[in-house]
Formats: structure tokens, sequence, C-alpha cells
């Protein structure tokens, strides 16, 4: 009897053991029909070299979309090559005639693709590609506070101290002061206005509100008010071209240079 005990006692022990294993297995096999990430690349020039493209994802598995941000604006999103980067085990199919991955394609229309656990849960997921829009908020935001300012017509007298500062609590117009030449008798303060900017470029018209006078150091230097170049809002930079008088510059055309940003 007792021999008879053990051996069921042994034979529960066996099977309780068998279902512990068997919910291990279930357990582990991939749920998550889910996108991680995407990553793109373009055809260069000579139309021979793939070259990858930097991107942010943002994937949202609520609503089952990954943003794909790129920066660049010169890639051509209709003509692409895209990989997809899934969850684990997971396997993804084009959706009403979506582009393949690993191929090139027109990823400008929102493709959609459905996404395949190893367990066999299902998922319709949007793709999103588009550029990168700023935050636009006040514009000369950028271009306030301490800056670097650097001499495009000699480097070597970029001013150490450049300073930006809104007029009136306005958002396009502003001044910014710096020793020209970096010579402290010749402190000059550009008044400027930016206009609008291109909604695909990001970029705009800068103008010298006023005639600015700068003497000192035997020179008398004057800067033009009117067009005084570009800004750029991408890359938070001010590419003035001013209009100039008082010293002959190297490039005979009486235009000063400054890249000037934070």
């Amino acid at each position: 009897m007792r021999y008879l005990y053990f051996l069921v006692l042994i034979f529960s022990l066996f099977l309780v053991a068998c279902q512990r294993n068997e919910d291990i297995q279930i357990s582990v096999v991939p749920n998550q029909p889910f996108f991680k990430s995407v990553t793109l690349a373009y055809m260069d020039t000579t139309g021979l070299i793939s070259k990858p493209v930097t991107v942010t994802n943002v994937i949202d598995t609520t609503n089952l979309i990954d943003s794909v941000i790129v920066k660049d604006r010169t890639v051509d999103l209709k003509n692409i090559w895209v990989s997809a980067n899934l969850e684990a085990g997971c396997s993804v199919l084009p959706l009403d005639g979506s582009p393949k991955f690993g191929a090139y394609g027109d990823f400008t229309k929102s493709p959609k693709y459905r996404v395949t656990a190893a367990s066999g849960r299902t998922a319709d997921w949007n793709l999103v590609v588009g550029y990168y829009v700023p935050v636009i908020g006040c514009m000369d935001d950028r271009w306030t506070g301490k800056l670097n300012c650097v001499d495009g017509i000699w480097s070597s007298f970029s001013p150490t101290d450049c300073v930006g500062e809104k007029i009136n609590n306005s958002c396009t117009n502003f001044k910014v002061t710096f020793k020209f030449w970096n010579y402290e008798p010749l402190v000059t303060t550009l008044e400027l206005s930016l206009g609008d900017y291109d909604l695909n470029t990001f970029q705009g018209p800068v103008t010298l509100v006023n005639d600015v006078n700068v003497v000192g150091w035997g020179y008398d230097l004057m800067f033009h008010k009117g067009s005084a170049g570009t800004y750029n809002l991408l890359s938070s930079e001010l590419n003035l071209v001013l209009n100039f008088d008082g010293y002959d510059l190297p490039a005979g055309d009486h235009k000063y240079k400054f890249n000037i940003s934070k």
C-alpha cells in the first residue's frame, strides 16, 4: 500500500512539472505585432551609392502609427529605400498597394502594413514619413542672448563678444551688438527685421532697418540699410550679407558677410 502511495505521488508531481513547463513555453511566444523603427536610405547623385538618412521614429502602439521624421529636406520621399525593424518573431505584409520594405518606393502617401506576431496576433499599421517641422514660436528668440558671430571676410577678426536683444518684445525685430573686427572702438549695433519664411525651406529674408555708421581706428565705415541676407529657422542661423562701404574688401563687391548663431 505504501508503495502504491509513492507511485501516485510521483505521477502527480510529474503532471504538475509538465503543466508548468507547458505554461512557460506558451508564455515566451512573441505576441507584440509592433514596429520598433524603420530606417531610410536614398540614392546619391551618381545613382550608384545608397546613403542612410537620419530619422526619428515616434512609435504609437495605441493608434498603430509609426511617424518617421526626416530633417534633411533634400531627400526625395517619393524614391527612398525603407527597411522595417519589428518586434521579435514578427512578419510584415504591405496593404493596399503599399511599397515593399527592402526596396525603393514612394513613401509619401501614408502606406499601410499588417504586422503579424509569432502568436498569430495581427495589427494594421500606418507609416507616416514626413519632414521635420520646427516649433516656430517667437522667431527672434533664436538670436537673443550670447551669440556666436563669425566674420565672413576675415574670420580671425570675428567678434568674441556678440549679443542679441529683442526690440519692444517683437518676434521679428531685434538687434545684434558686437565689436567689429573685434576692436573696442568699433562697437556696432545692427537692428534687423525678419521677413516671412518659406513653408518648405523655413528660410526667409533679413533686412537691416537703419544705416549704421561706425567710426574708429582711423576708419569711417558704413553698413547700409536694406536687404541684409537670410535666416534659417531649421539651423537657427543668420547669414548676413550687408551692403558696406569704408574699406576695400577682397571681392571688391562691397558686401560684408557674417554668420550668426547660438
